[in-house]
Formats: structure tokens, C-alpha cells, sequence
């Protein structure tokens, strides 16, 4: 699997207003979110998941653990996050 930065920021962007809504389409687009912010904030590439933007692998692996709250406010920071409506048309 291969990513960037700017392929993860636009997921994120696209996945949050639809986890906001709170209808049958929020619950798989907050399991998403939470693996696109999650995988934004990781800045390495490390088995499978490749970073073009970090191809290497740190030396040391770390663990790391990201709430719902945590990924939904690490979200609403994101630049030019669109909302539902813009989402919509």
C-alpha cells in the first residue's frame, strides 16, 4: 500500500464531515478516519504501509494508540477540511 501526505490529508477531508453526520454512513467513515489520521500521523514507511513522502523505516518501531476524540480533534485541525455541505454536492 502506498501513500502521502497529501492522499491522506484529502481522505481525512473527505471523511470527516460524513463521520459527523451521524446516519448509516458515519460508522464505516470513523473506522476510516481514524486509519487515515493515524496513518498521516505516522511519519515512516513500515512493512506494508509505504509513505512516499518517508520512505524509510525508523530503526526503532513505536507503538502508538489515538482515540476517537483525539483522531476526530487531530482531524478538525487539518487545513481546508471541507463540511458537509461542500461534501454533498
Amino acid at each position: 500500500m502506498k501513500r502521502n501526505g497529501e492522499m491522506l490529508r484529502e481522505a481525512v477531508s473527505t471523511l470527516l464531515p460524513l463521520a459527523k453526520r451521524h446516519d448509516a454512513a458515519s460508522d464505516p467513515a470513523v473506522v476510516g478516519l481514524l486509519i487515515a489520521v493515524a496513518a498521516f500521523l505516522r511519519e515512516e514507511s513500515r512493512g506494508a504501509h509505504h509513505r512516499t513522502d518517508f520512505p524509510y523505516r525508523a530503526d526503532i518501531a513505536r507503538r502508538s494508540r489515538l482515540t476517537l476524540e483525539e483522531a476526530l480533534t487531530k482531524a478538525e485541525e487539518f487545513p481546508c477540511s471541507p463540511t458537509l455541505e461542500d461534501v454533498e454536492q
